[in-house]
């Protein structure tokens, strides 16, 4: 019975209240786009530290930045631990993009069942389609 309320609800928003709800959608897939690219250059830069420690002795003195402090480790102490960052950043950049993918489909599920004309997709549209040849009859 409540569900039946909720759509109701859904289906009674006025345009500012869609306007506003495709703001939301478009600014939660924004955030979640950038946390994207943050953990991709964090996870490009430890494996760049991953190959520099490949090259080392497993003696060698290195360092490592552990909650604001420098902490001096040995490489072979250094390398798992790297490792394991990288993986957990992969696994979370799955988790990451298939959430972004869900929010791109609610946005697009948005725009279509209200009838949204986004500004931007307009021009990108019309540009495809001047550039498309124009399919006229030939007469004989």
């Amino acid at each position: 019975m409540a569900s039946t309320s909720q759509s109701k609800k859904e289906e009674q928003l006025s345009d500012q209240e869609v306007i506003e709800r495709y703001n939301e959608l478009r600014q939660e897939y924004s955030t979640v786009a950038q946390k994207i690219s943050e953990i991709e250059m964090d996870r490009s830069e430890h494996k760049l530290v991953l190959d520099a420690l490949q090259s080392l002795e497993p003696e060698r003195k290195c360092y490592r930045l552990v909650g604001g402090v420098l902490v001096e480790r040995t490489a072979a102490e250094v390398r798992p631990a790297v490792g394991s960052n990288v993986e957990g950043m992969e696994e979370l950049l799955k988790q990451l993009n298939k959430a972004l993918q869900e929010k791109e489909k609610a946005v697009a599920d948005h725009v279509a069942k209200y009838k949204l004309k986004v500004r931007g997709q307009e021009i990108k549209n019309e540009k495809a389609d001047a550039n498309k040849p124009q399919q006229a009859g030939v007469l004989a």
